[in-house]
């Protein structure tokens, strides 16, 4: 028996049926695991309370005499290599270095410790390819991706999941229309390397549910979803990269409970699931297109297809790894944005065992990034921002500076009477006007805009990167009557012909055009 901590939770660990077997202390796998011990070794069974005893007794030595150590679900490095748990009834790992022989072997009694919580399923046995190529060749037509920038995207996702929960994660999400096959290829992707009975799922209801999910499973899987809120965003975000998360204790009234995971994301839905800015630069979007009649697979043919291949594609993507670990360290840091080098560089580092030439990810994933700023850039507060910019700017002036009020009072009042149709607009007399305007206003701050000044503040200092994409340097500056100044940067704004002639003086009555002047004459 050993008894192991991570700081905040406590864990036992037995030997028992020829394999060792980790729990915590406070889970009801262990009571059976214990209850079923106890049957067959002393008849009986403990009762509740001297059970409850024992646990706490334990618990208490774990965290004052247990070893200190890292236990995840499914990937764990120690000592330069990582170990991969396969989750079989075995206790098999995989464990891989660039000092192991072959890259690569399944090992069976790991010198680390896993956190299987009750959905994990086991992963098959890998299998040494003599052609990698050939396996991905044969993964990529059963995957149909969609396009070559696909397939680089969401091999490049899945192969940056496979290190050590250290590093920030990048998210992928897929979208596209109905029947474009989304959700089982998202399934396909979390099961190639972590297997669970809840493959993909609903986001949690509260950040603590979300955390407690992220403990017990590796990949985060949410299906079919048609947004985030602004918790689930921040949420996610913090699951992906800084992984902390502090609530209090249940049963205590001071105490904290600290959360510390780092997981890799999968989401797939209909719509471009932006989030919040933090989010937006940290996701890899792809869209999938719709199957054309006859190309779509049914399930059973589908997934019986892929579990052949399973055992192949989970060897390659090991090839990859040790590739990757001999290669990291010399491997630039690729210019990236988003807090993802780590991501980026562990990627490039492994292409040469990757299916695509060197440099395609970078390409990729860069253009994905840029394509992420663009969508990001149409949404309505961006767009109000540079259309009232645009219209200042028609009248002479390259910059805005105002008050936070009078700036939140202009850009709604520029988007309502943008929304207007400018003829009944035109038609309406003063008080009319202000009355069209006022119920514009009043719609764009239901949905579009933010609701009052405070939440207008939030959302500017919040969207500054994405001004910039556009042209509009937004600065702040705390304490100052005019904390927010909005200027064009240079080169900006990029004008269409049309927009050159708006701003042209208007052509001269036929009264006082040249033929006229010349009758003067």
């Amino acid at each position: 028996m050993r008894l192991y901590n991570d700081t905040e939770d406590t864990f036992l660990s037995v030997m028992w049926d020829g394999k060792r077997e980790t729990y915590p202390l406070n889970s009801t796998r262990l009571k059976y695991l214990l209850d079923e011990i106890c049957g067959e070794r002393l008849g009986l069974l403990p009762i509740d309370q001297v059970f409850a005893i024992a646990i706490h007794r334990l618990k208490a030595e774990a965290m004052r005499k247990g070893e200190e150590k890292e236990i995840t679900p499914r990937i764990v490095g120690f000592g330069g290599r990582l170990y991969l748990d396969l989750a079989n009834k075995a206790g098999e790992a995989v464990e891989i270095g660039d000092d192991v022989e072959g890259g690569w072997r399944v090992i069976d009694n790991p010198p680390v410790v896993f956190r299987r919580a009750s959905g994990t399923q086991p992963l098959p046995t890998p299998i040494r390819n003599e052609n990698n190529a050939v396996v991905w060749q044969d993964f990529k037509e059963l995957f149909s991706p969609g396009s070559e920038t696909n397939w680089v995207l969401m091999i490049g996702w899945l192969f940056g999941c496979l290190r050590a929960p250290l590093q920030p994660f990048a998210g992928l999400v897929v979208s596209g229309q109905q029947d474009a096959g989304k959700t089982e290829r998202s399934k396909m992707l979390r099961q190639l390397i972590d297997p669970n009975k809840l493959i993909l799922a609903d986001v949690p209801e509260t950040p603590r549910d979300l955390f407690i999910q992220a403990q017990n499973r590796f990949i985060q899987g949410f299906d079919n979803l048609s947004g985030l809120q602004k918790w689930q965003s921040d949420a996610l975000c913090r699951v992906a990269t800084d992984g902390n998360f502090a609530t209090r204790r249940l049963h205590t009234d001071d105490e904290e409970k600290i959360f510390s995971v780092k997981r890799p994301m999968l989401l797939n839905g209909i719509d471009n699931l932006l989030g919040r800015e933090d989010l937006q630069r940290r996701l890899i979007f792809v869209h999938i297109p719709r199957f054309e009649t006859g190309e779509k697979k049914s399930v059973r043919r589908l997934w019986d297809e892929f579990l052949e291949l399973h055992p192949r594609v989970l060897g390659a993507l090991l090839d990859a790894v040790a590739v990757g670990l001999t290669c990291l360290h010399a491997t630039p840091e690729p210019e990236v944005g988003g807090g993802m080098v780590d991501f980026a560089q562990w990627v490039v580092a492994a292409e040469s065992a990757l299916p695509w030439e060197s440099g395609e990810f970078l390409t990729a994933y860069t253009g994905a990034l840029e394509e992420t700023k663009r969508v990001a850039n149409d949404e309505p507060f961006a767009d109000a921002i540079h259309s009232l910019m645009l219209s200042e700017f028609k009248r002479g002036c390259k910059n805005v500076d105002l008050p936070t009020r009078d700036l939140y009072r202009a850009v709604c009042t520029h988007a309502a009477i943008q929304s207007l149709d400018a003829e009944d607009y035109e038609r309406e007399d003063l008080l009319g006007k202000m009355r069209m305007r006022d119920r514009a206003i009043a719609d764009l701050t239901k949905d579009v805009l933010p609701r009052n000044v405070m939440a207008f503040g939030k959302l500017l200092n919040r969207k500054m990167d994405s001004l910039r994409a556009i042209g509009v340097n937004c600065t702040y500056t705390k304490g100052k009557l005019i904390p927010f100044a909005l200027e064009w940067m240079e080169g900006y704004p990029k004008l269409s012909d049309k927009d050159f002639a708006e701003m042209l003086p208007a052509p001269p009555a036929v009264s006082d055009s040249i033929f006229d002047a010349e009758d003067e004459d």
